[in-house]
């Protein structure tokens, strides 16, 4: 499903938006030739939407670590996210036309979809 919005621009016009790119995305962590790692999100056709630099979080002792693939995940799970709450609105639609038997399948489907992107992104 591809999904358009509009937007307000400068000059106080409403334009489309392009749509996001469809998931699903993945991530990579590799290490560069200069030792340094990042982190990459790709589309599901190999291409990068995002690299997530490098930086330091200090943690209790002098530990210092990186939230970096933590944001990885989150970001991988955004498509799942949308279809989750496109999927919840149209739960919204239904109760509103007074359709409570279609609207607790989108109900169902919403909350399955949303329970899973919480877990993607949580690296479950």
């Amino acid at each position: 499903m591809t999904v358009t919005h509009s937007r307000l621009n400068a000059v106080g016009e409403w334009e489309v938006m392009p749509p996001a790119t469809p998931g699903p995305w993945f991530q990579s962590h590799r290490r560069n030739a200069d030792g340094m790692y990042r982190t990459q999100v790709y589309d599901a056709a190999g291409e990068e939407i995002a690299t997530l630099a490098w930086y330091p979080v200090h943690q209790p002792g002098g530990v210092i670590a990186t939230a970096r693939e933590a944001n990885a995940r989150l970001i991988v799970a955004a498509p799942d996210f949308h279809q989750g709450a496109l999927a919840f609105i149209e739960y919204e639609k239904a109760m509103a036309k007074g359709r409570d038997f279609a609207a607790m399948a989108h109900f169902d489907t919403a909350s399955k979809m949303l329970h899973a992107a919480i877990s993607k992104a949580k690296g479950e």
